[in-house]
């Protein structure tokens, strides 16, 4: 089933670039707050693995896309966080890529 989309379709296309995105884009440096390192921590082990899963599926293998529902964590700390700072800007935009590759194979899957 995997394989209609994965040969043809904008999609797949979309998700090969924006994975790509991901891959070019600086990771953000540990932060300096104290308030941040948790934030951070999370953000690290979520982007080891969306893009594990991502990486996966790309090459045609099947994935447990239960496993794509991991963000809680992070979102949870994330909430709790009211200061600005250049830092958490910076994780902020990071998570959003990672979020919209989530939302790609997501789409995918649902049209499979």
């Amino acid at each position: 089933m995997m394989e209609n989309w994965l040969h043809s379709g904008i999609e797949s296309k979309s998700l090969d670039q924006e994975f790509n995105k991901l891959k070019e884009m600086k990771f953000p440096e540990e932060p300096e707050e104290d308030e941040l390192y948790d934030l951070f921590s999370e953000l690290v082990s979520l982007d080891g693995h969306i893009a594990g899963l991502i990486s996966t599926y790309l090459k045609g293998k099947q994935i447990n896309y239960k496993l794509l529902y991991a963000d809680d964590e992070f979102n949870e700390i994330r909430a709790k966080i009211q200061m600005k700072s250049d830092s958490l800007m910076s994780m902020d935009e990071y998570k959003k890529q990672l979020d919209l590759l989530v939302q790609i194979v997501k789409e995918l899957e649902r049209k499979s």
